[in-house]
């Protein structure tokens, strides 16, 4: 738990500098400010779930609250602040999700991507021959040096360069059904 209690801690930083008035309020506006861009950029690299992308949000509607004095002619609106804040949180948090989901994704591609593909013997392998795997022809062996016949359907246990290492594929058994008359 190092990200959502620092995150907050940060942000409870930042307020407790200003309410202290160590930090005067434009500063303490700026360093929130800067703080929602990095828990932004954060929010992207590391899977927090979107804590970080929430914590950019409300770092970033406190800053703009406290960039400008409340006496001075010149300041930022707060139903703006608060829409900005809101889309750029959910935009963030949005974007950190789907890259959190993208990290956790089985391996699709290369030789990882090829272990437990289902395939046909298209030459027949004994123990070596040519199976048709995701689309094409692969150079394949039998894992425990067996015959497998033309149209047997394969199962790839490893890749071996560019041979693929495969045994046969056992289809699961269909259960009868209840209604089915079988007791």
């Amino acid at each position: 738990g190092t990200i959502f209690p620092g995150t907050i801690g940060l942000i409870a930083f930042l307020l407790a500098m200003y309410g202290l008035q160590v930090l005067p309020t434009n500063t303490a506006g700026l360093a929130l400010l800067a703080l929602a861009a990095v828990l932004f950029v954060a929010e992207v690299f590391v899977s927090s779930g979107g804590i970080l992308g929430v914590g950019g949000a409300v770092s970033l509607v406190l800053g703009g609250l406290l960039l400008f004095d409340r006496e001075a002619a010149l300041s930022i609106d707060l139903p703006l602040l608060l829409t900005v804040g809101v889309i750029a949180g959910a935009g963030f948090t949005l974007i950190g999700r789907k890259v959190y989901s993208v990290h956790h994704e089985h391996v699709r591609g290369g030789s990882e991507g090829m272990v437990d593909q289902v395939g046909t013997v298209r030459y027949e392998l004994a123990p070596r021959g040519q199976v048709f795997v995701a689309g094409e022809l692969w150079q394949a062996r039998t894992d425990d040096g067996s015959t497998l016949p033309e149209g047997a359907e394969v199962i790839v246990a490893e890749v071996d360069g560019l041979t693929l290492v495969v045994r046969e594929h056992v289809a699961a058994a269909t259960a009868p059904s209840p209604g089915d008359g079988h007791s």
